[in-house]
Parts: structure tokens; C-alpha cells; sequence
């Protein structure tokens, strides 16, 4: 099963290269070649640090069986994240082209807008989930105050991505996530005695060279 994990870490970061391409396409953007190789190396450093990061946990449940079950599909999954790779490049430089060419529009607003669809949906998500224990607990049962801060920076990373998006590009996002997934493992380290290997480390100088080839 380890193959299978390795392979969806891999094509996962095919994103990266995705929003560039959806940035030429849709924007009119021009990448020299030596961008080109730092989102190559972003996406491969990316990559060797979730590998390390992840492996260790989930060790235990990879090993439990060898093979793929009837349930599950090689084909489908590699599909799924292929797709979910493209709809996530789209996206991102589709709503960067709309917070950039918007005028009549307030950024503030469109993000008002756009925060209520997601409200909405997600209210729907939740009843259809967990209805039954909402009605007979009430909504916030469980919440304190790390949960509330949870909530806060979580909404407070929509509004940095908005502006990232209106007044930088997603291709600077791309590198910002990637940063922050490496300095949370490199946290990880203190917090829960998460021992880097070797991997991890050629990952994370890998992420730390992108960024400044990019640049």
C-alpha cells in the first residue's frame, strides 16, 4: 500500500503546476524557465516533506493490508486526485482573475458574498452529517476557547488568501501553503516528537530553494 500513498502525495502536487498553467491560460501571465524549474522543485520538495510527515502515522494503517480491497480502485483514485489537481488550479487563478478585474464590485463585498455560499453549503453539509446530535446538544456543544481560536485563524486565512489572490498572484499562494506545511513540521517536531529524516530535510532546502530561485 505504500506505493499507492507515495503515488497520491505525487500526483497531489501536481496543482502547483496546474495553477501555472491555468495563469498563462487565463491570465496572460509569462513564466521563464527558471520559475518554471523552482515550481518543479517547490512541487518535488513539497512532496518528500509530506511523505516524511505522513508516513509516520500512517504506518499502522497502510500495513493492515497489502493489497487494495474490493471497495477500492487504483485507476479511480489516481482519477480523483488528478481531477481534484485541475479543479483546484482552476479555481484558485480564476478567482484571482476575478478579485483583479473586478470594478464595481468591493473586494470586501465579494468576499462577503462568497463566504455566505459557503456558510450555506456548509450548514447543509453539517445537518445532513450530524443533524440528529446538533438537535439534541445544540450547535456549539464541545466549543472552547482552542476550538474558537481554531475558527479564527482558520477565517482569518480566507481573508489572507482573498488579498494574497487580489494584490499578489496564486502562484505566490502556491509557495506560501508549501512554506507553511514545511514550518509546521518543522513545529511538529517540538510539539509531538516528530523525528525529521533525511528525506524530510532535502524536502524542506528543496521548498526553501524554489522560493528563492523563484524570486
Amino acid at each position: 500500500m505504500f506505493q499507492f500513498f507515495y503515488l497520491f502525495q505525487i500526483t497531489n502536487q501536481l496543482k502547483i503546476l496546474t495553477t501555472a498553467i491555468f495563469s498563462i491560460a487565463l491570465l496572460n501571465k509569462q513564466l521563464t524557465r527558471i520559475k518554471w524549474m523552482s515550481l518543479i522543485l517547490l512541487s518535488v520538495g513539497v512532496t518528500m516533506v509530506q511523505i516524511d510527515t505522513h508516513t509516520s502515522v500512517t504506518t499502522s494503517l497502510l500495513t493492515e493490508s497489502n493489497t487494495l480491497t474490493k471497495d477500492q480502485s487504483m485507476p479511480l483514485g489516481l482519477t480523483a486526485v488528478l481531477a481534484s489537481s485541475l479543479v483546484s488550479g482552476f479555481a484558485g487563478v480564476y478567482m484571482e482573475r476575478i478579485f483583479k478585474k473586478q470594478r464595481r464590485t468591493s473586494f470586501w463585498i465579494s468576499n462577503a458574498q462568497l463566504y455566505t455560499f459557503g456558510i450555506f453549503l456548509a450548514l447543509i453539509g453539517v445537518i445532513y452529517q450530524d443533524g440528529i446530535e446538533i438537535s439534541r446538544m445544540g450547535f456549539f456543544y464541545g466549543y472552547d476557547i482552542v476550538v474558537c481560536l481554531v475558527v479564527l485563524f482558520a477565517s482569518a486565512g480566507g481573508i489572507i488568501v482573498s488579498l494574497i489572490l487580489k494584490y499578489a498572484s496564486c502562484i505566490t499562494k502556491g509557495f506560501a501553503t508549501s512554506c507553511a506545511i514545511v514550518l509546521s513540521s518543522i513545529i511538529s517536531v517540538y510539539l509531538f516528537d516528530f523525528i525529521p529524516s533525511v528525506l524530510f530535510v532535502a524536502g524542506a532546502l528543496s521548498v526553501i530553494a524554489a522560493v528563492l530561485l523563484y524570486t
